[in-house]
């Protein structure tokens, strides 16, 4: 499958003396009416600042950034530097575990406002938000969303329960070895349930069988896969 448009010309407010690629241009109109978006642009490509420039473009009152805790500090500074709205540059949040009630406490007094957070304190937060009766934002973006593959895991359970009038799953990887590294995020999108854990599986998997039970050992149909995410994700090399 291959998409007609690769380059994209519309207007996108950057800050002074900075400038975007026509194929990261290209993403943001991508994304602009899509509720779940998998940027899956391989490394090098400029995947922070393309989801930063959305965040210019959509313009959210309130964002959640969630990602590997040693990318914390380097989404802070790529915030600073590209962010337009000087409400949201100010309201920058880099939350450790005790700051997360008062960041909570903050945008519940309708003030705009980015939360940095990683994977790690993600239970911890959606127990905050339960207190507060509140559980979504207006953009949620998930870098390295291949930390939430794990259906069993408890930050992909924690993942599920935080939302976003838009969310932007971000990774270079988005299937290492077989298909159904990305079944949560097609769940997390609405696309499946995770009742259909199996019935994806045998769709789009090729599944080995004993008298252990049953194992998941490489992909029966990429071409299906690529068919079932088309929708969904964007990938540039």
């Amino acid at each position: 499958l291959q998409r007609k448009r690769l380059t994209s010309n519309i207007e996108i407010p950057l800050p002074e003396g900075h400038s975007l690629y026509d194929f990261q241009k290209a993403f943001v109109e991508f994304a602009d009416k899509k509720k779940y978006v998998l940027l899956a642009d391989e490394m090098g490509l400029g995947k922070t600042v393309q989801a930063i420039s959305l965040i210019n473009y959509k313009r959210p009152k309130t964002a959640l950034i969630v990602c590997p805790a040693f990318l914390k500090w380097n989404w802070y500074k790529e915030l600073q530097e590209w962010l337009v709205d000087e409400e949201l540059k100010k309201n920058l949040f880099l939350l450790e575990a005790k700051k997360i009630p008062f960041f909570l406490e903050f945008i519940l007094t309708d003030k705009k406002a980015v939360g940095i957070i990683n994977y790690d304190i993600l239970s911890q937060f959606v127990e905050e938000m339960k207190k507060k009766e509140m559980l979504s934002f207006d953009m949620v973006i998930w870098d390295e969303s291949h930390y939430i593959k794990n259906l069993k895991a408890q930050r992909t359970r924690a993942a599920f329960q935080v939302v976003g009038a838009q969310e932007i799953f971000m990774t270079g990887t988005p299937i290492m070895n077989r298909p159904d590294e990305i079944f949560s995020i097609l769940v997390k999108s609405g696309v499946y349930s995770p009742k259909d854990y199996w019935r994806f599986a045998y769709r789009y998997c090729l599944i080995e069988e004993n008298r252990f039970g049953k194992k998941i050992v490489g992909v029966k149909d990429s071409a299906g896969v690529q068919k079932l995410l088309f929708p969904l994700m964007i990938r540039r090399t």
